[in-house]
């Protein structure tokens, strides 16, 4: 019998929809609708790994649970059976894998599978907020690593946890640390104990994009971010915006300069997937925010700014005014059945976390990325090289 509101094809009648988004005025982990079909998709998901058949990064698990917080559980299991094709199994364990020795693994794709056994062996010492509190610090210098993914993943799955702790979630964690560990690549950084009171646009305003004859954005976005190796001046970008006070709107503030520069420079297929993963990869930092020290949590911010700001050097250039007007809110009751329809992961995943920063009261203008990634993206998925 369909719950919530849900008609008997699981989607929600308008009347349910405007009541899921007037609820998303809380914190997205607060959704109930959905969640229950959570743990099955895990599930079902688990003899998979994170790589795609095509080579590129899955987003099997991400999507489940952001469709999952968007109230539309009912649709996860019929969205993986559509992504199914493109899934490959993990990669056979690889020997050599040693804890005391972890940094020699991080980045190597290859020990992604001995990563995995390694964090679930750890869950079964520990709870999963002190597995996280434990590697956060070592893993948050590489969040640009497959554009974010890993840091992203990590992101959805704490928000799975924080709804309901579970094994399959529990193993979906393990997984998701995996991956960050696995694709762990470090940005050129040059630390500077300074003082600064640069807002997040400031900031960025400093940042220098690189010239045009010197990009390479033909391939993987992880090719493309290779450049910065050469541009000297951003090896200090990690430490240009002031990050104290409240960590949770500081992130936002992030979140939302990232969307307004989403807007100012997405034109084409590849740019929506690119300036997607630095809309997404604050709102998921700012879910692993709680369970984070001040001083942890401040330093990830960074990486993820140093992150973003990089996927602008690299493919945008265009600073974004710092007022843009909002769209009429009512908007937002049709994004989520438009992304499901659409049925692109990156779609998906997008709407998920605009949303959350229109719950959030953080910016209403967040409803007009997904229209416009909506409006460049073909549907299923995106056959753009993307990593």
């Amino acid at each position: 019998m369909p719950k919530h509101g849900a008609s008997r094809n699981g989607h929600f009648a308008p009347r349910a929809r405007i009541i899921i988004i007037l609820a998303m005025h809380e914190a997205m982990s607060d959704l109930p609708w959905g969640y229950e079909e959570l743990d099955s998709a895990l599930l079902d998901l688990a003899e998979y790994g994170p790589t795609l058949a095509n080579g590129l990064t899955s987003h099997a698990p991400m999507v489940a649970e952001a469709l999952c917080a968007l109230g539309r559980g009912a649709d996860v299991a019929a969205w993986i059976d559509a992504y199914r094709p493109q899934l490959r199994p993990w990669p056979e364990l690889r020997p050599g894998f040693d804890p005391v020795t972890w940094r020699s693994a991080l980045g190597r794709p290859s020990y992604v599978t001995a990563w995995r056994q390694h964090f679930e062996w750890e869950l079964t010492e520990s709870d999963w907020a002190t597995v996280l509190g434990r590697w956060l610090p070592r893993f948050a210098p590489g969040a640009s690593g497959a554009a974010l993914h890993g840091l992203i993943r990590v992101g959805h799955a704490v928000r799975g946890l924080t709804a309901l702790e579970t094994a399959p979630r529990r193993r979906e964690f393990a997984a998701a640390l995996a991956c960050w560990a696995a694709s762990y690549a470090e940005l050129p950084t040059r630390r500077e104990v300074v003082e600064t009171t640069l807002s997040p646009h400031e900031a960025l305003a400093l940042v220098r994009p690189v010239p045009w004859s010197q990009r390479r954005n033909t391939g993987a976005i992880t090719g493309a971010l290779k450049v910065l190796d050469d541009q000297a001046a951003f090896a200090t970008a990690i430490d240009l915006p002031a990050v104290e006070g409240d960590l949770r709107a500081v992130t936002e503030a992030f979140a939302v300069l990232f969307a307004k520069v989403f807007l100012a420079n997405v034109r084409t297929p590849l740019e929506a997937i690119v300036f997607t993963h630095g809309v997404t990869g604050f709102v998921a930092a700012e879910a692993l925010l709680p369970y984070l020290g001040h001083e942890v949590g401040a330093d990830l911010i960074r990486y993820v700014w140093q992150a973003a700001a990089g996927l602008y050097a690299t493919y945008g250039g265009h600073l974004p005014p710092e007022s843009v007007a909002s769209p009429d809110g009512r908007a937002a009751v049709d994004l989520i059945d438009a992304a499901v329809a659409h049925g692109d992961d990156h779609v998906i995943k997008l709407t998920h976390a605009c949303l959350h920063l229109v719950a959030r009261r953080a910016l209403g203008l967040a409803l007009l990325l997904p229209q416009l990634a909506l409006s460049l993206l073909p549907p299923a998925y995106a056959e753009v090289i993307v990593q």
